[in-house]
């Protein structure tokens, strides 16, 4: 596996000119870039993954997403995510901005990205990050989260779900 480097911001999420390696510490007063990727269907159910084995947070259930690399943008790289774990091409997706927030803990930013898809598509896991998949409805979802089923990171699908219902 090669070394993957991501670009650095600023506390106001200005670029500061460098980049950093993925496992390295990240100097204070720097970030870096995260997105998630939402794929949901005109029906309103969302596709979810569970993490495989060996994994941090190993076998609950998440939204796409991952790091930007350097170079990439949010939208780039929500798109490659998806492509990389779920196999699915978001080239006829209608694409939605839910919006960014910063978390001094992991010390990014992470963009949240909803893509609606024409109609519910089966992916093509990636073995290494990807255990399953499936097309989920909120009570579904629901069902998931009270069990603790849910990578935290995910549990504001509710919030998703309603700016979606809003912007269909």
């Amino acid at each position: 596996m090669t070394d993957e480097f991501w670009d650095l911001f600023d506390e106001s999420r200005r670029p500061a000119g460098r980049t950093h390696r993925r496992g390295d510490r990240i100097p204070e007063g720097l970030y870096h870039l995260v997105v998630h990727a939402w794929i949901a269907a005109p029906t309103g159910r969302l596709l979810f993954s569970r993490r495989q084995a060996g994994r941090p947070d190993e076998g609950l259930w998440e939204r796409t997403g991952g790091s930007a690399l350097a170079g990439e943008t949010s939208l780039e790289a929500a798109k490659r995510e998806t492509e990389e774990e779920l196999g699915i091409s978001l080239a006829d997706a209608r694409v939605l901005f839910f919006g960014s927030r910063k978390r001094e803990e992991y010390r990014d930013f992470y963009d949240s990205w909803i893509f609606v898809l024409p109609e519910e598509r089966a992916p093509v896991l990636d073995p290494v990050e990807v255990a399953d998949a499936a097309w989920m409805s909120a009570k579904e979802l629901d069902a998931l989260a009270a069990e603790g089923k849910i990578v935290t990171s995910s549990l504001y699908y509710r919030e998703i779900l309603a700016f979606l219902a809003r912007s269909l």
